[in-house]
């Protein structure tokens, strides 16, 4: 396969080696995939654009019979800088990111999606932190072909594990005032 260029949102990237990383991306054109970034985490670079939330612009490569792609170059595209200095809303945007690592395997997904994951991102640097997460999920669920009168068998895990990602970003938020009905 040849090298394509694509977007994607920074899910997640876990430490393989002494510098080399698995990351975990939402493209815009592949969905959900998984990249071998070699020599990633021994960076001279003060921000490196494979951490999570980043997006970025790549060039992807994946040789057959591989079941990770890599990346011939990678430029960052956006970063969001309020969940640098907010807890309270880096707890809320590895909320987003976990929807959209643990939602969807590899190679599912698609553009709409994408922009759900940037644009809910960008809500979260500035809008109602509780208000824009309630908007995610039920967007989130209408994209997943969820309608009012049916539920994922994990929305209650899903739920759950948001609460805490709240709670231990030093507010402890009721659960009712954290999330918009699904079924009424």
């Amino acid at each position: 396969m040849s090298a394509v260029r694509d977007e994607a949102v920074v899910l997640h990237a876990r430490a393989y080696g002494e510098s080399d990383a698995i990351v975990s991306l939402f493209a815009k054109n592949h969905g959900r995939i998984s990249l071998f970034a070699r020599g990633a985490r021994a960076s001279k670079r003060k921000s490196t654009p494979l951490m999570a939330s980043h997006v970025v612009s790549l060039e992807l490569h994946k040789k057959p019979n591989a079941e990770l792609y890599q990346a011939r170059a990678i430029d960052l595209v956006r970063q969001f800088v309020a969940f640098s200095s907010d807890l309270i809303r880096l707890a809320a945007a590895n909320v987003v990111l976990e929807a959209g690592r643990e939602l969807f395997r590899e190679g599912d997904g698609n553009q709409a999606i994408f922009d759900l994951l940037v644009a809910t991102l960008d809500a979260l640097q500035t809008e109602n932190v509780l208000q824009t997460l309630g908007g995610f999920e039920n967007a989130m669920l209408g994209a997943l072909g969820y309608g009012e009168s049916t539920q994922p068998k994990d929305l209650a895990g899903f739920r759950r594990r948001t609460l805490f990602f709240v709670q231990i970003a030093g507010r402890a938020l009721p659960a009712r005032d954290f999330f918009l009905t699904v079924s009424k």
